[in-house]
């Protein structure tokens, strides 16, 4: 009997290392999965509050930056920022914080510095990082005196902000000469395509000399290209619009800060971001200070004498009553012509990051939005009209910057010499909440 007891006990303590250690195995696939789970919801429940009107500045009371900290044992049902929801996610998931003589702890850290610790070589906006930590207690095995072991998890997802594929890109699925260059345009796309969504049969339509160069040039229906052009990939895919979720600036409920605006006379005139209802007018100096311009009807109007100037800048270009609704009462294109010199750039942070210019994009009425400079000219952002013509003309001194023009149609036109050369800072699609680690 003595024997087979003896026997016995390496069968015991084999079979509860397997128990034990399957356990454990368990319950640590388990707490990962819910630490992404929390990660994701606490990234994607900011960029919901962002798109209400919140930002990442770590100011919000929705959209919280903290040190590591423990989830409450009592979460608001429902949450009121976004770090409650993630730790929702994680109780739904069976992990809570338990206080600290408790078996479980569940902390989030969540900042908007570039990079998250822990994963440096990856740029953000805003980032979370999810802990978990659960004591699991061993039952075989604690007959060989080891009575628990720590099972941890970590997860953290961040707002991303993805490089494009394509610098220059035409929405319309359908319109013919959906692209065009013509005149004697010469557009120079460094390190990035022309995307041309359109099926028709001219739908990349090359005219007068016109030129184009990009590496490639992607056409999902037929082209008509010249000597002078690079090869066109017809019958290519389509992409979706970029910016399809991308937040608009809240207009609908903003007052006036402005009306009827127009600058003339001699000198510089300093402008505040805001709304100007009515438009802008430009016929003179102008700087504009960081910020968003909500141009609420009346576009923006910059003539031949005209200088503007502005680092940091969105301008958004909706209608007069608020957002269009799917029309296009009040609502007035942007006009930049003659040889005006217009230097502005888009902001490099924020949920705005690299946007210029945007379109409100419940307009459906066909507008052309006309960006007609000189050589003093550059504009450094992403230029976004969903629903416009994006009529291009002029030499822009665009080398070494990072533009990318996305409009429902493109049309380069007369002595238009545009290089883009993203190796700046790089405007970006909509963000996204990824998982970064």
């Amino acid at each position: 009997m003595l024997l087979t007891m003896l026997t016995l006990i390496p069968i015991w303590a084999m079979t509860g290392l397997v128990g034990d250690v399957g356990w454990s195995y368990y319950t640590k696939g388990a707490a990962q999965a819910a630490a992404q789970a929390a990660a994701i919801a606490a990234v994607r429940s900011a960029m919901d509050y962002v798109a209400a009107g919140a930002n990442y500045d770590c100011s919000s009371t929705s959209v919280v930056c903290q040190a590591a900290a423990n989830c409450p044992s009592i979460i608001p049902s429902p949450p009121t920022n976004n770090i409650q929801n993630g730790c929702a996610y994680a109780s739904y998931n069976g992990f809570t914080s338990a206080g600290a003589s408790g078996s479980q702890t569940v902390t989030l850290e969540a900042n908007n510095t570039n990079h998250a610790p822990t994963a440096p070589g990856i740029k953000v906006s805003y980032w979370v990082t999810v802990r978990i930590s659960k004591v699991n207690p061993l039952f075989f095995l604690s007959v060989l005196g080891f009575n628990s072991a720590t099972v941890t998890a970590r997860s953290t997802a961040a707002v991303v902000y993805k490089t494009p594929p394509a610098c220059v890109v035409s929405l319309d699925p359908s319109a013919p000469s959906a692209f065009v260059v013509g005149g004697t345009a010469n557009v120079t796309l460094s390190n990035c395509a022309a995307q041309v969504n359109s099926t028709a049969s001219n739908a990349l339509n090359m005219n007068g000399g016109g030129c184009l160069t990009a590496t490639p040039i992607n056409v999902v229906g037929q082209a008509s290209t010249d000597a002078c052009t690079s090869s066109a990939n017809t019958g290519a895919n389509a992409i979706s619009d970029p910016f399809a979720a991308l937040p608009a600036p809240s207009s609908a409920t903003q007052p006036c800060d402005y009306t009827n605006t127009h600058v003339n006379g001699s000198g510089t005139t300093a402008l505040s971001p805001g709304v100007y209802c009515g438009g802008l007018s430009v016929g003179s100096a102008v700087t504009l200070s960081p910020g968003t311009y909500i141009l609420k009807g009346g576009g923006l109007s910059c003539n031949s004498s005209c200088a503007i100037s502005g680092a940091g800048v969105t301008i958004y270009n909706t209608c007069n009553s608020g957002f269009c609704n799917g029309g296009s009462t009040g609502y007035q294109s942007i006009t930049i012509n003659g040889s005006g010199s217009v230097n502005l750039s888009a902001p490099t942070s924020g949920s705005l990051n690299g946007i210029l210019f945007f379109q409100d994009r419940t307009v459906n009425n066909p507008h052309t939005d006309s960006i007609l400079g000189g050589s003093s000219t550059t504009l450094e952002g992403t230029l976004y009209f969903p629903n416009s013509t994006l009529k291009y003309a002029g030499n822009f001194a665009g080398a070494d910057a990072s533009t990318i023009l996305i409009a429902d149609q493109v049309n380069f036109i007369g002595n238009s010499n545009l290089q883009v050369s993203p190796t700046g800072t790089s405007p970006t699609w909509a963000p996204t909440a990824s998982l970064i680690e």
